[in-house]
């Protein structure tokens, strides 16, 4: 049986390989496009990510599928720590506008 604190470290270790960071934050993204999207390319998810570290108006990550018509935006939590917390809803207040923030540009 894996323990809640096996499962954290593993988390880590696979967030770090897929980044290249010691931080969980910045791997975090990685790891859950890799699972989430399992179609996109290491190229695609490193693609999805780039340019967005700073005034990312909290949009972690985004990509367009030509085929479907879809454009996937996408935002992550992550914690350094195991004092696990429920999601608050002032961090999905962010996401609420990105219709008029997209309309923008």
């Amino acid at each position: 049986m894996v323990t809640d604190k096996d499962f954290f470290k593993q988390l880590k270790k696979e967030c770090k390989e897929l980044s290249g960071s010691e931080y969980l934050e910045e791997g975090f993204p990685y790891l859950c496009l890799k699972i989430f999207f399992p179609q996109l390319s290491k190229d695609e998810i490193e693609t999805s990510i780039y340019g967005l570290n700073t005034n990312d108006e909290s949009i972690d990550a985004f990509f367009v599928q030509e085929d479907s018509k879809l454009m996937h935006i996408v935002q992550f939590k992550a914690t350094e720590t195991m004092d696990l917390k429920a999601a608050k809803k002032e961090w999905f207040s962010y996401l609420y506008d990105v219709p008029n923030k997209l309309g923008k540009q």
